[in-house]
């Protein structure tokens, strides 16, 4: 017979997963209820093939980054976001405002615009990668140096950078930032008196650090969507795109904010409130030999909340998760051994 001790767990192994469930699907419903309105992106994908280099090649990878963006305009996109460091030039520190020559950012469209660059100050040895934002009049408004730098790919730590890449040439050292902003951005076209909208902008894979993006949820004033600008082409069209759209998606639902990530070779996507993929676009291979057209994710993106007004649990506690798991790790070590010593002493 089945002892009353095992329906218990029973009945608690069938009542968990249900009750969780319920939870989940009655907070995803009361998101709908804080809309307050929607937002149009136009997120650019150039599909630009890693290390293609020279004159031409610049020319045409600011061609698949402006004219998807004209595009975005005609559809009515209210902000543009361009990838991660696809600008094919260097910018000057400070930037102010945009190029004045045919290399400029704002080449076919009039709409404020984040987008990836690196950046070096005259003083400075090495550059930075940044994310700026542009306004429709050519404005820099507000730039974010990465901070969590990717270890020989962005930083070389420990050893002299300029003896580490003199050995190994695909090795890079970049400057890392100060820390989390926020990009306070006026949708639209110039003159269309849009109310700003705060985004929170994180580049390439600090979108997966939780604790990171729970500081760019922390800054002042809060931000009301996440923007990411990423270029996951090094790993070519694997499984690891996926993966990061994936880990993405958790950064919402702590947060309760939408994200959208603008990714070189895909998929750029649009992520809700829930962590649920809205719209996107196919992983591409970037291939010098067979390049893949320019493309465009035009999607309207629905806000309700910003992250100081309306802080998570997890924003304000979050911070506890690690400590917990450490200490409950520990525990069970603890456990472990001293199950060992009494079976040892024969007790």
């Amino acid at each position: 017979m089945v002892g009353r001790g095992a329906w218990r767990w029973a009945a608690a192994a069938v009542a968990i997963p249900g009750l969780a469930f319920g939870l989940g699907a009655w907070r995803i419903a009361s998101l709908e209820g804080e809309t307050t309105r929607t937002i149009r992106f136009g997120v650019v994908q150039p599909n630009i093939p890693l290390l293609w280099e020279g004159d031409a090649a610049k020319q045409d990878k600011l061609a698949r980054l402006r004219e998807p963006s004209a595009r975005a305009q005609a559809g009515g996109a209210e902000i543009v976001v361009w990838p991660e460091n696809m600008y094919p030039w260097p910018l000057d520190r400070p930037m102010l405002r945009d190029v004045a020559d045919d290399d400029r950012v704002l080449g076919r469209h009039a709409l404020p615009t984040l987008f990836g660059a690196g950046s070096i100050a005259d003083a400075d040895k090495y550059a930075h990668n940044t994310a700026f934002y542009m306004s429709g009049e050519g404005e820099i408004r507000g730039s974010y140096d990465k901070v969590l730098l990717v270890p020989l790919g962005e930083h070389i730590p420990l050893v002299d950078p300029d003896w580490a890449t003199a050995q190994m040439p695909g090795l890079a050292h970049n400057l890392a930032g100060a820390g989390p902003t926020r990009f306070v951005v006026e949708p639209g076209p110039p003159g269309s008196g849009a109310p700003a909208v705060s985004l929170g902008p994180l580049i390439c894979y600090e979108d997966v650090f939780a604790e990171f993006a729970r500081g760019v949820a922390g800054v002042a004033g809060g931000v009301e969507v996440f923007v990411n600008l990423s270029n996951d082409t090094w790993f070519g069209a694997l499984s690891e795109a996926w993966e990061h759209q994936a880990l993405a998606q958790f950064r919402s639902v702590e947060h309760r904010i939408p994200m959208v990530r603008s990714v070189n070779s895909g998929p750029s996507a649009a992520i809700d409130r829930a962590g649920r993929i809205v719209a996107s676009t196919p992983q591409r291979v970037a291939d010098q030999a067979a390049l893949v057209p320019a493309e465009l994710l035009l999607v309207d993106v629905a806000i309700g909340r910003d992250t100081e007004t309306v802080p998570t649990v997890f924003a304000r506690g979050g911070w506890l998760l690690l400590h917990l798991c450490r200490a409950l790790a520990l525990g069970l070590l603890i456990e472990l051994w001293w199950r060992g010593r009494r079976a040892k002493l024969g007790r």
